[in-house]
Parts: structure tokens; C-alpha cells; sequence
């Protein structure tokens, strides 16, 4: 796990600056930036030796806060320019006029025109929340039928699910029960309610929708199997026995869905983690993104603490898996994060822990996730805190993670599951 988080540091420090290469004359320009960001100092033999220039020691755990928190600043201070300012404003504008109109058809023609760019996914979830919010059930049907918007879905669900189901999950009573046949729509449920899952609201809104869904291919028949199977067992109870898939079959749904597929193997049969991996999860992390198939994978491993897999994944893919291009994606990396500071909490490397999970950025979790991911982020950050004798803060850790898995009605992230969660699972625990 070291030298591939030391090759991926150095690429993204490398990238700050502006440099391919680390050379005298780019670590000089790199340690000025530090320092000028950071206000602090970092040594020059230092970064000589991070990048290979002398000879490589392991770098200590004040080196990696200083870098840690540089990419950190960095990452958070991007600036568009006025240019790029005023056209994502004049869109905006733009598709307001055409909203204005009331004509569904100027909307559908100004959402066609804007497809190829930057801004199309934010225009289309601005003009769905509208929708929704003005209960226009007949445009919606409207937009959500036209094929050549979502020719190209697969590229901006991601986005659009994030904008819209905060206000989809929030309708109750009739009203929600009116949007149901616009749910049922197979270009909605492709694009907004399948792409990512409303963990928060399982058991609510969600659940609903789900419960009562019928699938129209293999593909959605095995997210609803995955999903509801899933409540049940972080519910408490226990998992349904799903139909057994073959690579070949995984390979044609997109990544989050056979990583689901496979976390909920290894869920089953923990037992059998290291067949799972070699059968399917090593072939599928060459065909898929690997940042958005260990989603899923990740966390069912957490459950059976499998750390040496963990930590073998995370070695493997290390940039692939950290790599943040666009903001929904901080749901993945915080997972992984949070795996990682549970790895070095296994292998009672307290400080690296509590380094890597004080640079994660959970706020930024999307909705959806935001609850699930902070449960097992209370688990690292408690441990953490008894590790470092702060024991009114791990209670007040310990308060609000109980206090977010009865919300959310996931009764497995009970107090025995935290308080022991580094002690040695048995294999059939599940």
C-alpha cells in the first residue's frame, strides 16, 4: 500500500505545479507552494527523497500530513475563470428563459443543443427538480421519453441522480404516489433512480419505490434482488440466496452493479472471499473502472473484515481508486479512505489511521450514501479517539453513530459491532 500511495502522491503533487517530471528545479518550485499554502515548512531532502531523487526512506508520518493536507487545499481552491463563469451562468439563464415559456418543446430543443456540453447534466437535473417541484407530470413523461437526451446516459447519471433524488425522497402522501408512473419510466429509472442507491432512504420513499418495481431485463431484475436483499441484512435479518452469475454475464452490466453483485457474494459466503476475488473480482477490475466497481465491494469486505483483501485492493489500485475528476465522486473515495484507515488500524498503525481519516472530506459524501458511509466512518474515527485517550469526543462519536443507524433503520451497525469491530470475525458470522 506505501509505494503505490507514494506513486500516486507524487503524480498529484507533480500535477499542482504544472511539472511531468520531479527534478531539482520542479521539488524547489514544489516546496515554495507548500509552504506558501500551508504556511509551514517542509524539508528539500525531504521531497528529494519522497520522489526517488536520494534514496527512498518511508516518509514519516508529519510528511504525509504536510503533503496530505497540500492536495487537500489544493483540490479545494480551484477557481473557474470569469470566462468559463459566464457561460456556465448564461446556460443557466438561457434554459430559465425557455422554462419561463412554458413550452415543452422549446425546453427539449435547448436540452438537445446543450448534450455535448459540461453543463448538460446540470441543465437537465435543474429542469427535473422543476418539474418535480411543480408536480407537471405530463412534461415530465414528456422529457423522460425523449431517447435522443438520454442517448448517451451512462456519462451523467451519476450527476443527475445526485441532484434529483434528494427531492424526489422527500414527497410523501399522494403526491409521491402521482410521480409514480414517471419513476416507472425506463429512461427515469435508468438515469436518475438506478444509478446510485438511496441508502438514506431505504425505508422510506425508496424502499417504496423499489418494493413495489417490476423488472424489465436481467439487469434491473438483479439490482432489485441486490438492493432489497441487502436492506433486509443491514436491517438486521438475513440475506436472500441470490441466482449465481457468470463473468461473462457481469461483464455487461455497468461496474457498480456486478461490484454490488459480488459484495453481496462475499457477504454470503465469506468463506469463499478468495475464490470470489480470483473468479471475478480480479478479471472485472481490468473490464470495469475500478473506482466505481470496489464501491460496494469495499464495504462487504468491511463487514467480514477482510483487511488483507483490503489492503491487497487498495495496493493494486491505488490511483485508479483515489483518482476525484468529478465532485459525486467523493462517495467513492471516502469509502475507500475509510477502508484504508480501518487497514491501518488492524495493523495498529494508530497515527496513519487517523491521518488518512482526518482528510476525508465527509461532508462532501453525496446524499445518498452520506448516513451509510458515516457509520463506518464513526467506527475508524472511535477507534481512533480510544487509541488516543480522547474518550469525551469518542462518545460523542459513539452517541451519533447509534443515533444515525436507528434512523435509518440499518440495526446491524448495532453498539456490539462497533465497540468490537477489530477483533477476529469468525468465518460464518453472517
Amino acid at each position: 500500500m506505501e509505494l503505490s500511495k507514494i506513486f500516486y502522491y507524487r503524480k498529484k503533487l507533480l500535477q499542482t505545479i504544472g511539472f511531468e517530471k520531479a527534478t531539482v528545479s520542479s521539488l524547489k518550485f514544489l516546496k515554495i507552494e507548500i509552504e506558501e499554502e500551508l504556511n509551514e515548512k517542509i524539508g528539500f531532502n525531504t521531497l528529494r527523497r519522497f520522489f526517488g531523487i536520494l534514496q527512498l526512506k518511508t516518509p514519516n508520518t508529519k510528511t504525509w500530513k504536510v503533503l496530505t493536507d497540500y492536495l487537500n487545499s489544493k483540490s479545494g481552491n480551484k477557481k473557474q475563470d470569469e470566462q468559463s463563469h459566464l457561460l456556465f451562468w448564461k446556460s443557466h439563464h438561457q434554459l430559465l428563459v425557455k422554462i419561463t415559456s412554458l413550452s415543452n418543446e422549446s425546453i427539449i430543443d435547448y436540452l438537445i443543443k446543450e448534450r455535448k456540453t459540461d453543463n448538460f447534466p446540470i441543465l437537465l437535473g435543474y429542469v427535473t427538480n422543476h418539474l418535480i417541484a411543480t408536480r407537471d407530470i405530463q412534461s415530465l413523461e414528456i422529457l423522460y421519453k425523449n431517447e435522443i437526451i438520454f442517448e448517451e446516459h451512462d456519462s451523467f447519471s451519476n450527476f443527475l441522480a445526485e441532484l434529483v433524488h434528494p427531492l424526489l425522497m422527500k414527497i410523501k402522501g399522494e403526491e409521491f404516489s402521482n410521480l409514480l408512473p414517471i419513476i416507472n419510466l425506463k429512461l427515469f429509472k435508468e438515469s436518475v433512480l438506478y444509478y446510485h442507491i438511496g441508502y438514506s432512504y431505504l425505508n422510506g420513499n425508496y424502499g417504496k419505490i423499489l418494493n413495489q418495481m417490476v423488472a424489465d431485463s436481467p439487469s434491473e431484475q438483479l439490482f432489485l434482488d441486490c438492493i432489497l436483499g441487502y436492506y433486509k441484512f443491514l436491517a438486521g435479518g438475513e440475506l436472500d440466496v441470490l441466482k449465481e452469475l457468470e463473468l461473462a454475464e457481469l461483464k455487461t452490466y455497468y461496474p457498480t452493479l456486478a461490484g454490488r453483485y459480488l459484495g453481496y457474494c462475499i457477504l454470503s459466503h465469506p468463506e469463499n472471499t478468495p475464490e470470489i476475488i480470483k473468479q471475478f473480482v480480479k478479471p472485472l477490475s481490468a473490464h470495469f473502472t475500478p473506482h466505481y466497481f470496489y464501491l460496494e465491494i469495499m464495504s462487504a469486505l468491511l463487514f467480514t473484515k477482510d483487511f488483507n483483501s483490503i489492503r491487497h485492493i487498495i495496493d493494486r489500485h491505488y490511483e485508479a481508486l483515489y483518482e476525484i475528476d468529478h465532485w459525486y465522486a467523493f462517495s467513492t473515495l471516502n469509502m475507500y479512505q475509510v477502508a484504508e484507515a480501518m487497514v491501518y488500524l488492524s495493523e495498529k498503525k494508530l497515527k496513519r489511521a487517523a491521518i488518512v481519516i482526518d482528510s476525508i472530506n465527509l461532508e462532501s459524501t453525496s446524499s445518498d450514501y452520506y448516513n451509510y458511509i458515516s457509520l463506518f466512518y464513526s467506527i475508524a474515527k472511535y477507534h481512533i479517539l480510544l487509541g488516543e485517550k480522547d474518550f469525551d469526543t469518542s462518545e460523542t462519536v459513539y452517541k451519533k453513530y447509534i443515533e444515525t443507524a436507528q434512523k435509518m433503520g440499518f440495526y446491524r451497525f448495532n453498539k456490539e459491532f462497533l465497540l468490537h469491530f477489530f477483533r477476529e470475525p469468525t468465518v460464518n458470522q453472517f
